[in-house]
């Protein structure tokens, strides 16, 4: 297997997206659009990483049906790296269906009891590899999509212990699943304002704001995003933040957080500096959401 820098691990699946022009209307049938895309937070995380040049491991899951060969088969396709995925037998492949209306709103419905089940198997699987040992300078992406208990794993003790980190708090319905994270050293956690304001119990002005509670409360260091304020990143040493101009118009919505988080990661280890890189990922979503980037 190559050298890697950039390792995730979390969910992959197909997700099924309606698409409309206008406001969802409860009760009304609408005309629009539906299509099936590869998706989840470490496959989006992983492809993004790709776009920019970069080789990205993904650990993960399917099922040993069509869905899941010809998902496979689409990664490999775009240059994925695909060792660590395992095919699990008598499952089906995850998936997730949503509605994403005119005014950019988003209802969805996730089936993820795949990754549920094999989460912890596939965490033992990484540390049984060796990869993270071997190479010094690489750093863990984990998806909160994954289980609490795998979760809690992954930030204990034992063979993760020590290991860089970057956790993506998969969406507001999991924000809680943060907390595993809390006090780990060499970990970063990336949510938006609102994934924020959950964690906390409470409501904040803006990123900046959100970050530095973040940080007071036990993590090490919080990147969060914010439509109105920007994006903020903050540790112990300090913050800084940005507030780009916004996209003239969203063609996209899913997947920008994970374009943000890739974009940010890939900065750093460049060796920009901490608002350079901040700036670099936030133009990056801004791009995407644009549609000035691939998808």
């Amino acid at each position: 297997m190559p050298h890697v820098r950039f390792i995730c691990i979390g969910s992959m699946h197909w997700d099924i997206l309606g698409e409309i022009p206008d406001a969802v209307r409860p009760g009304f049938d609408s005309p629009g659009s539906v299509v099936r895309k590869p998706g989840g937070v470490a496959l989006g995380v992983a492809r993004a990483i790709r776009s920019f040049g970069e080789r990205p491991l993904l650990w993960s899951a399917v099922g040993d049906d069509d869905d899941g060969r010809e998902l496979i088969a689409a990664l490999k396709k775009d240059g994925l790296l695909t060792e660590g995925v395992t095919t699990v037998g008598s499952w089906p492949t995850d998936k997730c269906m949503f509605i994403l209306d005119g005014d950019g709103s988003v209802t969805g419905v996730s089936d993820c009891r795949l990754l549920e089940f094999i989460g912890s198997f596939v965490a033992r699987r990484l540390a049984e590899s060796g990869s993270l040992r071997s190479w010094g300078d690489a750093v863990l992406i984990v998806d909160g999509n994954l289980s609490t208990k795998t979760l809690a794993r992954l930030s204990g003790d034992g063979p993760f212990d020590g290991v860089r980190m970057r956790f993506a708090v998969a969406s507001d319905g999991k924000a809680e699943r943060a907390k595993a994270f809390l006090g780990r050293r060499r970990t970063t956690i990336h949510l938006n304002r609102v994934e924020a304001d959950l964690i906390a119990g409470r409501e904040f002005e803006s990123s900046a704001a959100a970050a530095g509670f973040l940080v007071e409360a036990g993590f090490e260091r919080a990147v969060v995003s914010d439509l109105r304020s920007g994006v903020a990143d903050c540790d112990r040493n300090g913050s800084v933040s940005v507030n780009p101009k916004p996209a003239d118009r969203a063609v996209r919505v899913l997947g920008a957080g994970d374009r943000l988080m890739a974009a940010h990661i890939v900065a750093e280890f460049r060796g920009l500096s901490r608002h350079d890189a901040l700036e670099f990922a936030a133009n990056a979503a801004r791009d995407y959401v644009a549609g000035k980037s691939e998808a």
